[in-house]
């Protein structure tokens, strides 16, 4: 089992990383022998015939070209830069390789001065008879016609002087102006052919006349004797488009070959030429118009088609395939491969067709080749870098293709393929047992030869599960060679298509599950080579294959289910049989009464198990009066199984970073999974552990053996309080993540999440206190548990506060805005405010949008100010809610210091808005004035005044409105008290009027006065519902209801009751109650006609500007009513104080 970041008491493990797996597994492929297998599937193997040398050293690599013959197990290599050519031994090794300098030896015959005429040469061994070790070389030059033929390759050691010397012999082809040769195609034993670029073909043949050697040539007739004769007059022919291949077909007799020839116009051209000096010209046919039919069939519509290469088979000379290539969408091109069969009057047919999946290309190949060795069974296409193996089987109802693909690595230039050449199949004379199997050669610069072998080319069906079982296999497998050259194509979706591959890797991964060693050995050998292999698999799947994150981490869950049986077995071998839980509840478990079977076939229920355990253990604590060491081992013995299972569980999930995952849409179908009940579960028997912990004080436990025994009780919870919150955690994440889509279980990990935070602070303490602190904070940082880390952090024992407060802001630069609220929150609700300002000043932007999201401008200004921002200070200090809800002593303090900060920043601003500013401060510090000393009277000048009216005259005599002089209210007010100070009758409209206007520290005495003085006024109609509406928008308007609505929820009587007298006068006269008239009625009674009938001193221009003034108080007492749903709050207010009233009722009438 994994331990997250410590060694456990469950037995650890960790799975080898997919580079150690490598490095370990490639230990023991190091060999000297040849041939080299460098890696294989169930389709091919790939052999390296020869050492990896650098076969041309001594040629240049930029302008070096190769010819490979498999047959002579030799080939050629000729560095045409510095005119040197070098011939292997027969096993592809260049000991004793013969070393020919070009230029030195033929520049009698060639002229060698113009470079640009001679930057390519056309080479070829010459097979004499097909049992000679020694072949005869030939080298052509295209440029000039010029042909050197060599009758035996060690003749090259000689100097030729004199044309037809020993061995050797030298023609010029009559090439026409600006004629070049394209192609040279061997054709033994009728010599070879030449094709050029006008459209000629020449057949050359050595012919020994009189011990004489020499070299005759003749032309290819393209439609008959009367052009073949026309061609030999005048060497000139009307050829019909450009040549395609030549390629040698079958052996007639001693002295005869067929030979095809595929032009771009579709037409393949079959002759019969023989070394006498015979050619003729057998059959000529168009397959244009059968290919289009074909791909017609298939749904698609080409017209345009393009012939990139022929091949033909040696043991069918009237089979042959094409190499196709179209664009269906352009830019994009595509391939197709065409079988062409001859039947007994030579008519084409298009035997089998099939679609190259694995290759397409944004631009033309510059080498596409296709090789047939094995008729209607293997062929080969090589695209530039990439060759494709293509296998025939016999399917359900026709013959279908499999695709193979390799990559060869041409990203440096000394592991480039110079040359490919195939193999043909040799089947036994029954034509059932093949002997030797087709292939193809590849002559690299580096790396030697290499030979790409079909080993299963006569395929009766076909298995997904076998194919990807060898392409795991060849994946692991390889080693520094093979990933030189090849670079192993990871999409084979024409093989096994992306809707199979994951289905079929999950039976692959139940098969080694369930797979056994070659050797015998014991059951605990037999689990860890399981998971060994089943860890192979799926690591080696991981890294080339495209699964997505869901499947990836299925794959894991499955790795964790077989490392838990592992475990398992291996703690219930070590418990022994007596008086083991564990033994005692797998026997009752199993059925057949072999225990091991449980394991061995992967059929153990974990989740039955660990309930079974818990079960057990739980009725037998219920069962025993006292504590004793049996159920501490008992507890033990279940606590390892739970750290086993779970600890596998989180391990793997873990070990990969796995985003976007939806765990519910994992049906594993092995018998564990997470599930609420288990998580449940395991959290019980966490609870259990600390439970039986707790009681150590009280047990009588005093020997060594018990104090080891709750040791290791006290380690076991550590764990398991590990994997409870990162498992909790991580499910939690899984389900509840912003882009997932909900899903059956999400409201059950989401209420277990809220209800488990509870749980984990005080898991989190317990640890702390039992000496795991450090692990306690790793945890809370794991699962970002803000509180419980900012808690356990107080609990750390700093050498300094500034140690303290470095470790808050490490956390603070770790989990950014997060944790900045959590940390900030604690520090106000604790009183640490002068941390909060001055230790974390440096973190501008997360304090500032702390406080001001908060709304805690009475410490934002203090933070603008110390940060030197003294007009924004300035700004927040003038904001109606911060001074007005400080006291009154405090307010005049904070309007200086805004003077003050806007006298620092004056010179920043335009002089006009600094004294208009200016003059705004000084209008509300003389109100404040005011206020402060009516705060004094207030109290005293109720019980001291001997009535109402004498009451208010005192008040008014000594106060004012909170409103700059240039406002109406303002001077209602100042005529209001110039009239009571002339001892005029004043009325009453105005005095309640100016006892709305402001309430002193939320007492609400002025309010409670204004409700009695309308009470007992006359008033018209009109006037006194537009008094009323008046008061009950300003008592809204000035209640806190942040405070209010607290109060509320916690029924705070004392902070309700400094209000309920003023709200239950308005609720009788059915105004704060009733939606209607307090939003809508107020603006329809609000008129001139009625404000001037209530406020007789104002002139007209007055009345319109206080009209104004009272239509904007409404629309803020509006939008209050909808944020803060003052309906429903009113109504709970209402009923609220009737329950009190009729308590107190109640409780009078008793006494």
């Amino acid at each position: 089992m994994f331990s997250i970041g410590n060694k456990t008491d469950f037995n650890g493990r960790k799975p080898l990383s997919i580079n150690n797996y490598h490095r370990e597994s490639n230990k023991h492929l190091k060999c000297t022998t040849y041939p080299l297998l460098i890696t294989s599937t169930d389709f091919y193997r790939v052999l390296q015939l020869s050492p990896p040398e650098r076969c041309h050293e001594k040629a240049n690599s930029d302008f070096c070209e190769g010819y490979i013959d498999p047959y002579l197990r030799r080939f050629i290599i000729v560095d045409i830069k510095n005119w040197r050519l070098f011939i292997s031994n027969d096993r592809y090794c260049m000991s004793n390789a013969i070393s020919y300098d070009i230029k030195r030896h033929l520049s009698g015959f060639v002229d060698f001065e113009n470079d640009n005429e001679h930057l390519s040469v056309l080479f070829r061994f010459v097979k004499r008879n097909f049992t000679c070790d020694d072949p005869g070389f030939v080298l052509l030059f295209p440029s000039t016609g010029d042909m050197f033929y060599w009758e035996d390759i060690n003749y090259i050691r000689l100097v030729h002087e004199l044309n037809g010397s020993k061995g050797f012999v030298h023609i010029k082809l009559p090439l026409l102006t600006k004629e070049k040769c394209i192609g040279l195609t061997m054709i033994p034993p009728a010599g070879s052919v030449v094709s050029t670029t006008a459209g000629r073909f020449f057949n050359i043949y050595p012919r020994n006349d009189n011990q004489r050697l020499s070299l005759v040539y003749r032309m290819l007739p393209l439609s008959g004797s009367l052009i073949n004769i026309q061609c030999s007059i005048s060497k000139i022919t009307s050829y019909p488009s450009h040549v395609v291949a030549i390629r040698a077909g079958s052996i007639k007799s001693k002295y005869e070959r067929i030979v095809y020839g595929l032009f771009s116009n579709a037409d393949i051209y079959i002759w019969e030429i023989s070394r006498k000096g015979c050619s003729q010209l057998l059959q000529k046919k168009n397959i244009r118009n059968l290919i289009i039919q074909r791909f017609r069939l298939d749904g698609d519509c080409v017209n345009e088609l393009e012939f990139l290469d022929l091949s033909i088979c040696k043991s069918d000379p009237y089979s042959l395939v094409c190499l196709i290539a179209w664009n269906e969408n352009a830019p994009t091109k595509y391939y197709a491969i065409a079988s062409v069969s001859f039947n007994n009057e030579m008519l084409p047919t298009i035997s089998g067709f099939h679609k190259v999946c694995s290759y397409h290309s944004l631009v033309d190949s510059i080498s596409a080749r296709i090789f047939c060795p094995a008729p209607c069974t293997v062929i080969y296409c090589v695209f530039d870098s990439l060759p494709v193996i293509v296998c025939n089987f016999k399917g359900r109802e026709t013959n279908e293709f499999v695709e193979e693909s390799l990559f060869i690595s041409n990203s440096y230039k000394q592991f480039q393929v110079m040359d490919i050449a195939s193999v043909d199949a040799v089947l036994e004379d029954t034509n059932t047992l093949m002997l030797e199997f087709p292939a193809i050669a590849l002559l690299t610069k580096g790396n030697g030869v290499v030979l790409l072998e079909s080993t299963n080319c006569s395929l009766d069906g076909y298995s997904d599960l076998r194919f990807l079982k060898t392409r795991l296999s060849q994946y692991a497998s390889q080693n520094s060679l093979l990933k030189k050259q090849f670079s192993v194509c990871s999409g084979f979706s024409s093989v096994l298509p992306r809707d199979r591959l994951f289905p079929t890797l999950l039976i692959l991964c139940d098969e080694i599950a369930r797979s056994y060693p070659t050797f015998h050995t014991s059951v605990s050998e037999i689990l860890n080579y399981q998971f060994h292999k089943l860890m192979e698999t799926i690591l080696v799947s991981l890294k080339h294959f495209k699964l997505t994150s869901t499947e990836r981490l299925h794959l894991w869950l499955k790795l964790a289910y077989v490392n838990s049986l592992v475990d398992i077995y291996d703690q219930l071998v070590r418990e022994g049989r007596k008086s083991n839980i564990l033994h005692l509840i797998l026997q009752a478990m199993v059925k057949s009464g072999n225990i091991n079977d449980l394991f061995l076939n992967k059929s153990l229920n974990i989740k039955l198990l660990l309930y079974s355990l818990h079960t057990f253990y739980k009725h037998y604590a219920s069962t025993e009066n006292t504590f004793n060491f049996k159920l501490l081992q008992f507890l033990i013995t279940v606590n390892n199984v739970f750290g086993l299972v779970f600890g596998n569980e989180l391990a793997y999930r873990q070990e990969e970073v796995i985003g976007n995952v939806d765990s519910t849409k994992i049906s594993i179908p092995e018998l564990w999974n997470i599930e609420i009940d288990s998580v449940n579960l395991l959290l019980s028997q966490i609870e259990k552990s600390i439970a039986v912990d707790r009681k150590k004080d009280f047990i009588g436990l005093k020997n060594d053996r018990n104090k080891k025994m709750l040791m290791k009780l006290q380690k076991q919870i550590l764990h398991l309080i590990e994997h409870g919150c990162f498992l909790i955690h991580e499910l939690t994440n899984s389900y509840t993540k912003p882009n997932s889509v909900p899903a059956a279980g999400a409201d059950e990990y989401s209420s277990l999440e809220e209800h488990f935070r509870g749980r984990r602070r005080e898991w989190l303490n317990y640890l702390a206190q039992i000496g795991y602190l450090k692990r306690a904070i790793k945890i809370s940082e794991h699962v970002r548990d803000y509180p419980s880390l900012i808690t356990l952090l107080n609990s750390c024992n700093f050498e300094t506060p500034e140690d303290k407060v470095s470790t808050q802001r490490h956390y603070l630069q770790i989990f950014k805005d997060d944790f900045a609220i959590v940390l900030f929150t604690h520090l106000v609700e604790t009183g640490q405010l002068h941390s909060l300002l001055h230790d974390f000043r440096s973190y501008e932007s997360y304090l500032r949008k702390f406080l001001e999201t908060n709304k805690l401008y009475n410490l934002l200004w203090v933070y603008e100010a110390e940060s030197g921002n003294f007009t924004h200070a300035s700004d927040i200090l003038l904001r109606g809610d911060v001074i007005l809800k400080s006291k009154i002593s405090e307010q005049n303090i904070l309007f200086t210091l805004s003077k003050l900060f806007t006298l620092v920043n004056e010179k920043g601003y335009d002089n006009n808005l600094v004294k208009k500013k200016m003059k705004e401060i000084d209008s509300n510090q003389r109100i404040v004035s005011i206020q402060r000393e009516y705060a004094k009277l207030l109290d005293s000048t109720i019980v001291i005044a001997g009535n109402e009216e004498e009451a208010i005259v005192l008040l008014l005599e000594a106060n004012c409105v909170s409103l700059h002089e240039a406002s109406v209210r303002y001077r209602i007010v100042s005529n209001l008290l110039t009239r009571l100070l002339l001892k005029e009758h004043s009325p009453l409209v105005e005095t309640i009027d100016f006892f709305t206007s402001f309430s002193i520290e939320n007492n609400y005495y002025e309010f409670r006065l204004a409700c009695d003085l309308l009470e007992n006024s006359s008033f018209s109609t009109h006037q006194f519902v537009f008094l009323y509406l008046l008061l009950t928008q300003r008592f809204l308007l000035q209640l806190n209801w942040d405070e209010t609505l607290r109060a509320l929820t916690e029924r705070n009587m004392d902070y309700l009751c400094s209000f309920r007298t003023v709200f239950q006068k308005l609720e009788s006269k059915d105004f704060i109650l009733d939606k209607y008239h307090s939003i809508h009625l107020f603006p329809k009674i609000i008129c001139l006609d009625v404000l001037k009938s209530l406020y007789s001193t104002l002139f007209e221009s007055q009345l319109k500007s206080y009209n104004h003034e009272l239509l904007a108080e409404h629309r803020r007492c509006q939008k209050l009513y909808e944020e803060r749903d003052l309906s429903s709050v009113l109504a709970q207010l209402s009923l609220l104080f009737k329950e009190e009233k009729t308590t107190n009722t109640q409780k009078e009438t008793k006494c």
